[in-house]
């Protein structure tokens, strides 16, 4: 929650007063619980964070303690209330919930087992919010990033500076890496750069005003990856798992051993060592869908996919299919939408999960098939099913995985 500092007036004096509620008194009575409250320490527009201290001169047990509030005067336990713990000593009580631009009385709380004690009255007003958000992060490179903020229009006068902070841990702060973006409210964009391949960052925006500075939601995302050939696969990050948005292109294994080529389609069917195609043997086609790839490509010892990936097993893509809603829904929100590429109608494509499925087709003993309406992607030699996506359905199929003539495309698993 962001906001600017919320300012506080006090209306008492040092020396703090209290008094006790409802009947409690008697004639003769023991000093009850007495407070100190110190100053408050503000963290966001609705929220605020105050230290209290409570001491019990007689004795009494103190059951529960905090501070309650209201937007009218002498509030009590019935109004709004932290609970801070019990008995008597130090405490901190977090105040969330409160409204912009809002005067709020508070006072400190005791329980005893026969009283409720109350603090003074503190008058507190919040500030405007500073209504900010880190909007988008795009044209992500292997060592570079594009991340953009907005701050809403509306009690900005006051915000003196803007920009964007990263980390490799969540929620950057501007102690660390930042890059200053102007004043005032709007949209605003920065490039972050030096960053390492393959590697997991965070990314916020922030404002700073004389009192204050705030941040946006936090923005994980992934830089990219290069194959042992040069290509560049972008990354998704899909609830705990990463994937790489692009099928596999790559003509040789981790170590640099190569794979061969394979046209013709007799020899591909009897093949017995890993080995790839295009579909159609047009290496245009390569470029947009990838390779096709033999199954004794999957089970060779020197891996396919680049150092840190690897193919996905039966349980990570089950755990994808329930990421996204379950295998019935699935494949639609990892579809590539529309039709460029997909045969129509390319049922519930909606790429909502950013991974971005292509309708590749597959080989085997008929030669290429069903460019535009399928896209078959490998497990790891350890799993039952392959997987696939469908023209007609949303819904992610599962293929037999295991010793076949057939070709298939690879999407590879980013390692833990």
């Amino acid at each position: 929650m962001n906001s600017k500092k919320l300012l506080l007036s006090y209306a008492v004096s040092a020396s703090l007063l209290f008094f006790i509620s409802s009947c409690e008194k008697s004639e003769q009575e023991a000093p009850p619980p007495t407070f100190t409250t110190h100053q408050p320490e503000f963290i966001s527009g609705n929220s605020a964070v105050i230290e209290s201290e409570v001491s019990s001169p007689d004795g009494s047990e103190i059951v529960a303690r905090g501070v309650c509030w209201s937007e009218t005067r002498k509030p009590t336990i019935a109004n709004a209330r932290t609970f801070d713990g019990k008995g008597a000593g130090t405490f901190r009580s977090t105040i969330t919930g409160l409204h912009a631009a809002t005067t709020y009385y508070l006072r400190a709380y005791a329980i005893t087992g026969t009283a409720n004690i109350y603090g003074n009255e503190i008058t507190l007003t919040t500030g405007e919010f500073i209504n900010i958000t880190t909007s988008a992060i795009t044209d992500i490179t292997v060592n570079s990033a594009v991340v953009s903020g907005a701050i809403a229009p509306g009690g900005d006068s006051s915000i003196i500076a803007r920009g964007i902070c990263w980390s490799d841990t969540p929620f950057p702060t501007v102690a660390g890496h930042h890059i200053e973006q102007g004043s005032g409210s709007g949209d605003f964009a920065a490039t972050i750069e030096g960053l390492v391949v393959n590697t997991r960052y965070y990314a916020r925006a922030y404002a700073v005003n004389a009192e204050d500075t705030v941040y946006g939601n936090d923005m994980p995302f992934v830089t990219s990856s290069v194959d042992i050939d040069g290509n560049i696969y972008h990354a998704v990050i899909i609830g705990s798992q990463i994937w790489m948005v692009e099928n596999l292109k790559v003509t040789r294994y981790r170590n640099g051993d190569a794979l061969p080529e394979i046209l013709d389609d007799n020899l591909w069917t009897t093949y017995e060592e890993g080995a790839f195609c295009d579909y159609a043997n047009n290496p245009d086609t390569g470029k947009v869908y990838g390779h096709l790839y033999n199954y004794p490509t999957i089970t060779d010892p020197r891996n396919i996919c680049p150092e840190g990936w690897h193919l996905p097993s039966n349980s990570e893509w089950s755990q994808l299919e329930k990421e996204l809603g379950g295998n019935n829904v699935a494949g639609g929100k990892m579809k590539q939408a529309g039709t460029a590429r997909w045969t129509s109608p390319n049922a519930g494509a909606t790429n909502s999960s950013g991974f971005t499925g292509l309708p590749s087709g597959n080989r085997g003993y008929g030669g290429f098939a069903d460019l535009g309406n399928y896209g078959y992607f490998w497990s790891d030699p350890s799993s039952i099913y392959s997987r696939a996506l469908l023209f007609d359905s949303e819904f992610i199929a599962g293929t037999g995985n295991g010793a076949s003539v057939l070709g298939h495309s690879i999407r590879c698993i980013r390692d833990n």
